[in-house]
């Protein structure tokens, strides 16, 4: 089912399906909710209500979500064959996603903090973005993940084969992740303090020094980049210098950390699919399994 939550004067909007589980629906509203779940399997979450973000979770209650707030924010939707969609937009702040196949999507942008986002056989993803704040994410395979941006505080993830992950970046307060093999992870910064990453709130990769950091790609406060691997991870952190730190993971369900310098600490990814740094020495690694993905 599909529903407009909130609604505020005008709500828009027109909802067809087509085949199983799949919708199209176009929306012009100043604010409310629009909602479509689907059998429990994973959903797409793009959030422009607080400053937005983008979600797309596999989870096990899964549902497929647009809430949308602002006027000028314009979206369409469709969808062919099986839990498959596309959504486009125009103006500030737009979209557009397309997918094909079992659950894979495509998502474009123009403008500010826009995306794109496709997606090619089973669980397989892909954004890009253009101008301030844009990122790019590609995959191939079952459950992988490539994303790069340009400009400003932009990333780069890419990944081959089945569950592994590599990140990237470029000037100041950088980044950078590769895995290889199997559910495999490393990430390695250079310069000074190249994990404390953050823009505002309006959509950062963030790395807090208070305590409480995680890195996060968040529009909101509430959508993250994550990994949990459900306490059957592995770690291997090193630091050097003044706050540099490295991450890396080699085999299945190992765990190893190290720290030199000035100021390193437990990096963890929390139970609510957080990649954390934490001070308090709490840190763990988590990858939850049980569920087809967070990303």
């Amino acid at each position: 089912m599909c529903l407009v939550i909130r609604p505020y004067r005008v709500d828009n909007y027109s909802i067809t399906g087509q085949g199983k589980d799949t919708y199209a629906f176009t929306q012009k509203v100043r604010e409310g909710i629009l909602t479509c779940y689907r059998s429990g399997k994973g959903y797409l979450h793009d959030d422009r209500s607080w400053d937005g973000y983008l979600h797309d979770g596999r989870s096990g209650d899964g549902y497929l979500q647009y809430l949308l707030v602002r006027e000028w924010d314009t979206y369409s939707m469709t969808g062919q064959g099986r839990d498959t969609y596309s959504m486009t937009g125009q103006g500030r702040d737009t979209y557009s996603m397309t997918a094909q196949g079992i659950d894979t999507y495509s998502m474009t942008g123009q403008g500010r903090d826009t995306y794109s986002m496709t997606g090619q056989r089973r669980n397989t993803y892909s954004m890009t973005g253009q101008e301030m704040d844009t990122y790019m994410m590609t995959g191939q395979g079952r459950d992988t993940y490539s994303m790069t941006g340009q400009g400003r505080d932009t990333q780069s993830m890419t990944g081959q084969g089945r569950d592994i992950y590599s990140m990237t970046g470029q000037g100041r307060d950088t980044y950078m992740m590769t895995g290889q093999g199997m559910d495999t992870d490393m990430m390695a910064g250079q310069g000074m303090d190249t994990y404390s990453i953050y823009r505002s709130g309006k959509g950062y990769l963030q790395y807090d020094r208070s305590g409480k950091g995680y890195l996060q790609y968040d529009r909101s406060g509430k959508g993250y980049l994550h990994d949990v691997r459900s306490g059957k991870g592995y770690l291997h952190v090193t630091g050097q210098g003044r706050d540099t730190y490295m991450m890396t993971g080699q085999g299945m369900d190992t765990d190893m950390m190290a720290g030199q310098g000035m100021d390193t600490y437990s990096i963890y990814r929390s139970g609510k699919g957080y990649l954390q740094y934490d001070r308090s020495g709490k840190g763990y690694l988590q990858y939850d399994r049980s569920g087809d993905r967070y990303l």
